[in-house]
């Protein structure tokens, strides 16, 4: 079954195309990749996906959510590039509050369940890294800090469906392995669907099957990830020849 369908989609700023009668299924379950140059409109589409933005025209459904996308949203996690906090608030609050959000749970029960919530969120800040800064305020904290935090917000429900956008921004080298590492355990394990937006080669490798092109509002290619390293040796070989050599038709 699909988790979304999409079908002549459009989308225009003024007199700006950005999304240009785009369509494509993606299955639940799938871990896929979108792909593109700076401005070919992959944050819009994604915004789209999720109802932050309407379309100008076409169609977005959700099949495994029988088309309601409150539900689709639910059982999203999302990790935007650039997500904003307060900056008055301490990085456990905005965890607190985020995690209560996204989890069922009645008041009669709550003493129960905030044992168990502080329990969680206890051994999240330590995967994550950022224990030392919990009581920190928003405002103070590095950029791979804020990086981690944002990714930790989008996890922390154990959503079965997973966004991230440019989830290696802002992060060293090693802790660029270690959360990719983490990321890709914990969707296999979960079985949840991976929607990624992403440039970086080592995390497409490591994260999705399935890579989306898109280039000036378009779907140029949809390739199995494996196809593209079997035809040009390695995927960064394949990307060379098309974002710098300008071979479009991989």
């Amino acid at each position: 079954m699909n988790i979304i369908e999409i079908k002549n989609l459009n989308k225009s700023f003024g007199s700006k195309k950005v999304i240009i009668d785009l369509s494509l299924n993606i299955e639940k379950g799938s871990r896929v990749a979108i792909m593109g140059p700076n401005g070919s409109g992959k944050t819009t589409l994604v915004n789209m996906c999720l109802g932050l933005q309407k379309p100008t025209s076409g169609q977005i459904t959700y099949p495994s959510h029988k088309n309601k996308i409150k539900d689709f949203t639910h059982d999203a996690g999302i990790q935007f590039q650039s997500g904003k906090f307060p900056d008055n608030f301490k990085v456990i609050e905005i965890i607190n509050i985020i995690f209560e959000q996204s989890t069922d749970f009645n008041y009669k029960n709550y003493k129960i369940w905030k044992k168990a919530a502080d329990t969680k969120v206890k051994k999240y800040l330590e995967i994550f890294k950022i224990t030392k800064i919990a009581n920190s305020k928003v405002s103070s904290i590095s950029g791979g800090e804020f990086q981690r935090l944002n990714i930790l917000l989008a996890l922390i429900s154990e959503p079965k469906i997973l966004i991230l956008d440019e989830i290696s921004s802002g992060l060293d080298i090693g802790s660029q392995k270690q959360l990719i590492n983490f990321i890709d355990d914990f969707a296999k394990k979960k079985k949840i669907t991976l929607i990624i937006v992403s440039h970086i080669i080592y995390e497409i490798e490591q994260l999705v099957d399935t890579i989306y092109m898109l280039d000036q509002g378009k779907i140029i290619f949809e390739k199995p990830v494996k196809e593209l390293q079997t035809k040009y040796g390695s995927l960064s070989k394949a990307m060379d020849k098309y974002f710098v050599k300008g071979v479009k038709k991989l």
